[in-house]
């Protein structure tokens, strides 16, 4: 793990003095087949907090950067990041990683994330080797790494413990970028000695192992129908502990010859599917989504399981493209083998409309109308209650720039949300809970051309009530703010100034009082180059004269490089 801490620090260090020396030699190279694109940031903030406890540490930093060396057809995009973050506690922060391209052939090394399929390997860095192939239609991947590094088990703060994780990914398709179709398979397991001190009986953590096939394919059937679809088979044993068995009776034959079937291993399935009608006026299309109770795979991070969803869009221009909308409706469930509970159905129905009356006038309205019904097993009956719930949200945002003038401009927003929300529990009362709530915003903005000078300010409301049988629940908060930004020095320095207060209120009484402030000030040292200061304050006072006061300071720089 220190070896880990040292490698990353010298390569940063020397990526970090590398790139600045470079910006210079390009910017005054003549040969316009070397470029140098991308950023370097170096970033640190101090945090002061008095009469509340801390949310953050006291100092922070960060370096990160994304830049990309191109030569004709080569090109070497290299990223790391590095910072404070960095804790033996969890999964690592700090990486770095390139990715060498020359014509259809790509070499990853370091810690670089593919994606291969959604349902397969998406999102997840491994620290290894990789490269992809795409020579004419032939479309290859492979990649091979650390997925995790081992965490023990401590008493330190956010530990997260894991076990070592390795895996490879294969791919292998048939193709362009619009239209192919890709097969992957994947192989990952934990290394069940990579913690030290490790027993049987751990309750945090347990050692898996997983191979998952998949398909990930785009198609365009005809000139305007278009067909995507992402299917995944995935067999995860959930403890390596667990004894060996022949056959569970559920997974497949095929698997038994590339996979040691265990007490807790698992056999799911997940598609995604869509259809889609396109054309410059109006599209429209079908969705499909089936994710198995307990599907995933050890080289994705997150997904909604145990769903079957049908979903329905239409997409519609009107008035010359100046009345854009958009209709949406999906159908869902879950319990999918019938072992719950409890069973919750889902009805979503949205609409969204764009409307452009002229250059000046714009409407952005938008309606949201759900309904959950969860019903219960009869075994369970007796203890959980079946359920309704119904919710609304209507939404409209005006936005009007007013005629352009020579020396200034001028922009008003004003927008407004109501939401209303009702549970009922079909067992007992029909009306048990309901709450609704209406948010107004409202934004004005000056600029003036001749100061390099904008103020803006507004005034937010929102209230809330809260329903439970005969009691009601009011809150509700003001929020007017303002700001002003001024450049000076040829446009080199720009300073803004931003101030807010929230006054909260519950039950008709005043709670808090909360002021934020923040002043910042943007250097442009270079062409590409700029210094930023930043200094954020919150003061928050009860209205309570039992509770103290207390505030936040937050004071941050950064060196942003554009290359």
């Amino acid at each position: 793990m220190f070896a880990d801490h040292f490698i990353m620090r010298q390569f940063v260090l020397f990526f970090i003095i590398f790139l600045f020396l470079s910006t210079d030699i390009f910017s005054q190279s003549t040969n316009h087949d070397w470029q140098l694109n991308g950023f370097l940031s170096a970033y640190g903030e101090s945090y002061f907090s008095n009469n509340l406890t801390p949310r953050r540490d006291d100092f922070t930093w960060r370096v990160s950067g994304n830049p990309t060396l191109t030569y004709k057809n080569f090109s070497l995009p290299v990223y790391f990041l590095a910072g404070s973050y960095e804790n033996v506690s969890r999964q690592m922060f700090n990486r770095i990683g390139i990715s060498p391209h020359y014509k259809w052939i790509t070499v990853h090394l370091g810690y670089r994330s593919v994606e291969f399929s959604p349902l397969v390997v998406s999102q997840v860095y491994f620290l290894g080797a990789g490269v992809e192939l795409n020579p004419s239609i032939i479309r290859l991947g492979f990649i091979r790494g650390r997925i995790l590094r081992p965490v023990p088990i401590s008493a330190l703060p956010n530990n997260q413990p894991s076990y070592e994780r390795n895996g490879y990914a294969v791919k292998f398709g048939l193709g362009t970028k619009e239209n192919f179709v890709d097969l992957i398979f994947f192989n990952g397991r934990d290394d069940t000695n990579s913690i030290a001190g490790d027993t049987v009986y751990n309750p945090l953590v347990k050692p898996q192992e997983n191979v998952a096939l998949g398909i990930s394919s785009k198609l365009r059937i005809k000139k305007n129908i278009f067909f995507q679809v992402d299917g995944g088979a995935s067999l995860r044993s959930r403890d390596l502990h667990n004894s060996i068995i022949d056959d569970n009776g559920e997974i497949p034959d095929q698997f038994n010859s590339i996979y040691i079937l265990r007490a807790s291993s698992l056999f799911n399935t997940a598609i995604k599917s869509r259809i889609e009608y396109r054309d410059t006026k109006y599209n429209f299309g079908f969705e499909y989504h089936r994710i198995d109770q307990d599907y995933t795979t050890l080289a994705i991070n997150y997904m909604r399981t145990d769903l079957q969803r049908f979903g329905l869009f239409v997409k519609q221009n009107f008035l010359k493209n100046r009345l854009k909308i958009h209709v949406k409706t999906d159908w869902e469930h879950n319990n999918l083998r019938h072992n719950k509970i409890s069973e919750t159905q889902r009805n979503n129905n949205m609409l969204h409309a764009l409307y452009r009356m002229n250059r000046s006038l714009i409407f952005n309205f938008s309606f949201l109308n759900s309904n959950m019904n969860t019903s219960v097993n009869e075994v369970y009956s007796t203890y959980v209650v079946s359920s309704k719930q119904r919710n609304h949200i209507v939404s409209l945002n005006t936005n009007y720039i007013f005629p352009r003038q020579t020396k200034y401009t001028q922009v008003a927003n004003v927008g407004f949300s109501i939401t209303d929300s009702k549970i009922r529990a079909q067992e007992l009362n029909p009306a048990v809970q309901k709450s609704n709530s209406f948010n107004l915003s409202s934004n004005y903005s000056l600029t003036i051309a001749d100061l390099e000078l904008m103020i803006h300010g507004g005034f937010d409301f929102g209230s809330s009530a809260y329903h439970s049988g005969a009691s009601v629940f009011n809150t509700n908060y003001r929020h007017p703010h303002a700001g002003v930004q001024k450049m000076f020095l040829e446009k080199k320095l720009t300073a803004s100034l931003l101030t807010s207060v929230y006054f909260n209120r519950a039950g008709g009484a005043l709670i808090n009082t909360v002021w934020r402030g923040n002043l910042a000030a943007a250097y442009k040292i270079f062409q590409s180059t700029s210094l930023q200061l930043r200094l954020s304050q919150m003061l928050n006072h009860p209205a309570s004269a039992m509770l103290p006061n207390s505030a936040e300071f937050i004071i941050s720089a950064e060196l942003r490089v554009g290359l």
